[in-house]
């Protein structure tokens, strides 16, 4: 088991944070609008347990709930849906570290993939936090098919804006931090499996010759009509000169 896993089972796992407020504070469940295809959506329900003296006795140092993805190569969040969605009111504040190009292929981006860290206001309650995900494209396989991709769900933990900082940048480095927060432990096995479409070398040959008949008939059809509005233009030039 890693050390993104361990963090989900056992607080602090990859941290060293302060014993008095090292606990678990709530619950949450995490799942996945569609589980197949280029573009889901991470739906995350929270049920936040934390009594009036553990938030009167932190609230100076634990005022925001804050959610971190760390998203591998093959998926990411986009920064200006993102953005917009907080223009709006629709989502909340955030920070993204690593590659976003929505355009780049998975073999051409950062093999660390993305963190995502979320900033939420204050809540004594239950929340629930919707983050819109997407899918690069896979490299072909010779059969075609689907690529099932595992990765864990956010961690999520009261703390200040200074340490969730430092908390996030730990998980994208992979390296261990002093943190002072109080976490929420994940209801279930807490992973997200999606199935992303590949492309099918078999079919790589035939692609490659419909490409190459496009291309020659559209070049044949330009042709023909530029040929057309010549002999158009010629015929009408002579029917000019014939009047005068």
């Amino acid at each position: 088991m890693d050390e993104l896993s361990k963090l989900h089972l056992a607080i602090g796992s990859p941290f060293s944070a302060s014993p008095s407020i090292a606990a678990v504070v709530g619950t949450y469940t995490s799942s996945l609008s569609t589980t197949q295809g280029f573009h889901t959506t991470s739906t995350i329900n929270i049920k936040i347990n934390i009594s009036d003296l553990v938030l009167s006795h932190n609230q100076r140092h634990h005022d925001r709930l804050h959610v971190v993805y760390i998203l591998p190569p093959c998926v990411f969040a986009d920064r200006y849906e993102l953005e917009q969605r907080h223009q709006d009111g629709t989502g909340p504040s955030f920070r993204l570290w690593g590659e976003t190009n929505l355009e780049l292929p998975v073999e051409a981006v950062d093999p660390r993939g993305s963190a995502l860290l979320l900033t939420i206001q204050r809540s004594e309650g239950d929340e629930s936090v919707q983050v819109p995900l997407h899918m690069r494209y896979m490299l072909p396989r010779a059969s075609g098919g689907h690529v099932s991709v595992r990765f864990p769900w956010p961690t999520i933990f009261w703390a200040s804006d200074e340490d969730s900082l430092k908390l996030a940048e730990s998980l994208w480095y992979r390296r261990r931090t002093n943190v002072s927060a109080m976490f929420l432990r994940p209801s279930q096995d807490p992973f997200y499996t999606v199935k992303i479409p590949t492309g099918n070398l078999d079919q790589g040959p035939l692609a490659v010759w419909l490409t190459l008949i496009l291309v020659l008939f559209s070049f044949l059809y330009v042709a023909r009509g530029l040929w057309v509005s010549s002999i158009r233009l010629s015929r009408r030039r002579a029917a000019v000169d014939k009047y005068k």
